[in-house]
Parts: C-alpha cells; structure tokens; sequence
C-alpha cells in the first residue's frame, strides 16, 4: 500500500504530511481483527479479515520501527555537526600541537647474498708500535 502525501491546509510553503497515519492503520486492524473472531461476518470470510487485520498490525509495527530509526539517525548526524562544528571552533583558537617523528634512514632489504655471508668472528687489530 503506497502512502500519498498532500498538503496541509494553511501551512507555509505546502509542507507535506501522510494521506494514511500509522494510527488510522493501527484502528482499523483492530477493528478488522474484532469483526473477524465475532459472528459478524460469514465463516467463510472470518479468516480473510482476520488475515486482514494481522497485515495492518504487522504493518502498524514495522511503520513504528521505521519512525524510531529515522529519528535516532537524525539524532545521531546532528550530534556529528555539532561535533564538526565544535571542532572547527577549537582548531582556529588553539593551535595544533604536531609531533612528527624523526625519520631513520631507509634501509635496503637484505637479499640471499648478505644473508649468505655471516659475520662469525670479528678481530681488532691494532697496529703494531714501532719500538724504538
């Protein structure tokens, strides 16, 4: 069931409501629901509008879960531009801080050949003092 919006009477600038609210659903599941365990109706249609009122119900929920969704995304990327924001205002009074790191040298990778040589034994000599 597709929900057409209209405008509302008297608003600035047409601002758009739903044709069908979640409580006109809400209402007339109930209602179908009650008509569909009484006698209102023949046996044969009992469980169409029983069904009836059950897809209403099930769309009632869905429609409410969809609503709070959207109101705790809007919560939430509003509180993401008042951070922005309030970031924005914090860097231009204060100056920032940066650490960089002092950066070694680049080191080549070893390859087969150094790794082949190894050094076992290392010796210090000392030149020899002429005597004399």
């Amino acid at each position: 069931m597709s929900v057409e919006r209209r405008p509302r009477r008297g608003s600035p600038g047409g601002a758009n409501r739903p044709l069908v609210s979640s409580n006109t659903i809400w209402i007339l599941s109930g209602i179908l629901l009650g008509i569909g365990v009484t006698e209102l109706v023949p046996p044969n249609f009992r469980i169409s509008t029983c069904l009836g009122g059950t897809v209403g119900l099930v769309a009632y929920f869905t429609l409410q879960h969809v609503a709070k969704r959207r109101e705790a995304e809007k919560i939430v990327r509003q509180r993401r531009l008042e951070a922005s924001k309030l970031e924005g205002l914090v860097e231009r009074h204060i100056p920032k801080l940066v650490y960089r790191p002092k950066r070694r040298p680049l080191q080549r990778p070893q390859t087969s050949a150094d790794r082949q040589y190894v050094t076992v034994a290392a010796s210090h000599r000392h030149p020899l003092q002429a005597s004399g």
